[in-house]
C-alpha cells in the first residue's frame, strides 16, 4: 500500500454558500472585501430586482487580491439561458450579492487506473464523488476520446459539479471546473508502480469511447501524462507551484515546461 503524503481535503469544500456584497464595480472588474478563495474560483452575482425578487445575472471569477480586497471579471450568466426568452446585460451594482463555492460539494477525479481514483477518493471526505463513467459516456456521445476544456465545462454544468481533480505526474491537482484554473496542488508520496498504469483518457469502466470523424477532441489521447500535464498549463500559466513541480519532478515533458519555466524565470519589466 502507498500513503497520502497528506491527508487529503478539499480546499475550502463546505456545504454552505460563500456571500459577500459587491463594493464597487471598475471597468468592468467585480470589487468585494477579500475572499477565503483562490485565484480562478468562479460563482455569481444576485441582483435584487425589488425586496420580493432576485435574479442571477452574471457569472465572476475570482483574478487577484490586492490588500484587503478582491477582484473579479464578470460575463453573461448563462447557465440558465433560455432560448425563448430575451437576453439582457447587466453590469453589477453596490451592494449587489456575489456568491462563491456553488458546487464545491460536488467534484469529479481524473486518474490513471482503479486503484489511484479509489485511493484518493476514500482519502477525501465530504465530497459527492460523481464517477468518471458518466463522464465517459458523455465524450462517447460527443466523439470525443479526448476531452476538450469545453466538453469538461459543459459535464461540470449539467452535473453540478464544482471542482475537477487530476491526478497526474505524482501530484493531486484541485481545479474549479469553470476556469479550469488550478486552485490547489497536493504531491503524493510513496506512490507504487502500478500508479503509474495509465488508462486513457482516464480510469472508467466504460471499455471504449466512440471516436468523431474530425474535430477537436476526435483523436484518441497517446499519452495520458502528456496530456493532462499541457491541459493544466495551458489553464493556469502564471501558477508558480505548478510550473515549479512540473519541471522540478521527474519527467519527459521538458518540451511542454520549458516556455513556462522561461517565463517564469524572466526578470519582469
Amino acid at each position: 500500500m502507498y500513503k497520502l503524503l497528506l491527508l487529503l481535503m478539499p480546499l475550502l469544500l463546505t456545504a454552505a454558500l460563500f456571500k459577500t456584497a459587491v463594493i464597487s464595480v471598475d471597468s468592468k472588474k467585480v470589487i468585494t472585501e477579500k475572499v477565503p478563495f483562490n485565484i480562478g474560483a468562479t460563482g455569481f452575482i444576485v441582483h435584487a430586482i425589488d425586496s420580493g425578487h432576485i435574479t442571477i445575472t452574471n457569472k465572476v471569477t475570482l483574478i487577484a487580491h490586492e490588500n484587503n480586497h478582491s477582484i473579479f471579471t464578470e460575463a453573461p450568466f448563462i447557465q440558465i439561458k433560455q432560448s425563448y426568452l430575451p437576453s439582457f446585460t447587466y453590469e453589477s451594482e453596490r451592494n449587489d450579492t456575489l456568491i462563491l463555492g456553488f458546487g464545491y460539494d460536488r467534484a469529479m477525479l481524473i486518474a490513471p487506473n482503479e486503484k489511484s481514483y479509489y485511493t484518493i477518493t476514500e482519502a477525501i471526505q465530504g465530497v459527492t464523488w460523481v464517477h468518471p463513467d458518466l463522464f465517459a459516456t458523455f465524450l462517447s456521445r460527443q466523439g470525443h476520446p479526448s476531452p476538450t476544456d469545453e466538453d469538461i465545462k459543459s459535464f461540470c454544468q449539467i452535473s453540478e459539479i464544482g471542482l475537477l481533480y487530476i491526478f497526474v505526474q505524482g501530484a493531486l491537482n484541485t481545479l474549479d471546473c469553470q476556469s479550469l484554473h488550478l486552485l490547489q496542488l497536493t504531491a503524493i508520496a510513496e506512490r507504487e508502480s502500478t500508479m503509474h498504469t495509465s488508462m486513457r483518457p482516464f480510469y472508467s469502466r466504460i471499455e471504449e469511447i466512440d471516436e468523431a470523424w474530425f474535430g477537436k477532441g476526435s483523436s484518441p489521447m497517446d499519452d495520458y501524462e502528456r496530456f493532462y500535464v499541457e491541459k493544466l498549463l495551458e489553464n493556469s500559466p502564471d501558477s508558480i507551484s505548478l510550473i515549479q513541480y512540473i519541471s522540478n519532478h521527474d519527467t519527459n515533458l521538458s518540451d511542454i515546461i520549458a516556455p513556462y519555466l522561461k517565463k517564469l524565470e524572466s526578470p519582469k519589466e
